[in-house]
């Protein structure tokens, strides 16, 4: 089991980690209160057709980073859950408990390196 002193401290870079990817994604995506994730905002460069195509090679770039984003993020929520019930740290494949090396790393990480892999 963890010392209080390593949750806080999980708490707070899950917390840093969280508004970081949410500031990363100001002005390419907007919150869906619905889906509660990220959607991207399809950018506009203009009406000529070299603007369409820019908007399109942007937007794919933009779709992905949302995708990994939102991912992410309901990875954080998950880990903040679990911190607050009590259950952070156990691995969601094997059960075992998860090393701090690998937490402090990766602190929403739901799997042990071993079974991640």
């Amino acid at each position: 089991m963890f010392n209080q002193e390593f949750i806080d401290e999980r708490y707070r870079q899950l917390l840093t980690e969280r508004k970081e990817l949410e500031t990363s994604l100001e002005g390419v995506a907007e919150y869906d209160d619905d889906s509660q994730a990220y959607r991207p905002v399809k950018p506009d460069y203009g009406d000529s057709a070299d603007a369409d195509d820019y908007e399109a090679d942007d937007f794919q770039e933009v779709m992905a980073k949302v995708a990994r984003v939102n991912d992410v993020l309901k990875k954080i929520e998950s880990a903040l859950q679990k911190i607050t019930a009590g259950t952070y740290g156990k691995c969601a494949t094997c059960d075992k408990m998860m090393e701090e090396e690998h937490l402090k790393a990766v602190p929403w990480s739901e799997s042990c390196p071993e079974c991640a892999s």
